[in-house]
């Protein structure tokens, strides 16, 4: 039984390095895959959302430009009214509704940076949180390939940071 033919050209049973070596391989191959077929996934959505979005986009832009057509006549018509409201002049009423005009834009721009700035931050988060977790891999991964072959017990490993949502 020393010479027994060989099946389908395999000499025997591979060495556990050769066979973690093996596994290793096909699961970054899966990842990648699965990668790959995610992002031509999200390609697919944002073609379909942006279809989807040029008519609401096109109709959001009229809207706005009839706003923007109507609030100065809008204005207008209310400095007049104040002004014959309080017995004022009507240059009067123009200058007191072009100032309430102009704090109220200058809080809604206040508001709105402030909003864009808050937002910012979470985009900051979710990057230090996959910069972590791929820290956090690629060690467990280092201690696969650097743990002695005899164990066969599971690297241990420690998160260094929590992230609390």
């Amino acid at each position: 039984m020393d010479h027994q033919t060989t099946v389908n050209g395999s000499h025997g049973r591979e060495s556990p390095a050769q066979a973690l070596a093996g596994n290793a391989a096909a699961l970054a191959h899966d990842l990648l895959t699965i990668s790959e077929l995610q992002i031509q996934l999200l390609i697919a959505d944002l073609r379909r959302l942006w279809r989807g979005a040029l008519w609401a986009l096109g109709a959001w832009l009229v809207g706005l430009g009839l706003l923007a057509a109507a609030m100065p006549i809008a204005l207008a018509g209310i400095g007049l009214w104040l002004a014959d409201a309080t017995a004022q002049t009507p240059a009067a009423g123009l200058l007191w509704v072009a100032l309430f005009a102009v704090l109220l834009m200058a809080i809604l721009i206040a508001a709105g940076w402030w909003q864009c700035r808050r937002q910012l931050a979470g985009l900051q988060r979710s990057r230090r949180e996959l910069q972590d977790n791929l820290a956090t891999l690629k060690r467990i991964l280092s201690n696969y390939s650097n743990r002695p072959q005899e164990s066969d017990q599971p690297p241990s490993f420690q998160s260094s940071t929590t992230t609390q949502l």
